[in-house]
């Protein structure tokens, strides 16, 4: 939560990415969005380095482990980025 708090309600780059899997292709993304997933990641390989992830904004990593975490960092962008 500190990382995206960082973010509310302040300017922000976004970008666009595409998830051609998606029924609209297109999605933004912000460095709240990167950052805030990079910390879980590492919170995560610290505690738990044998379980996999699947993240939103960086790929897979051991998916295929008996647990595996599924992150999306901020669900609901679109809105973060509005500040609603």
């Amino acid at each position: 939560g500190e990382v995206i708090l960082r973010y509310w309600r302040k300017p922000v780059e976004v970008e666009s990415k595409l998830e051609l899997h998606r029924p609209v292709a297109e999605s933004p993304v912000t460095e709240a969005d990167r950052e805030a997933e990079q910390r879980m990641r590492e919170l995560i390989e610290a505690q738990y380095p044998s379980h996999g992830i699947i993240g939103e904004e960086f790929g897979n990593v051991r998916a295929e482990a008996e647990f595996v975490w599924v992150l999306d960092p901020i669900d609901g962008t679109k809105s973060f980025i509005t500040g609603k």
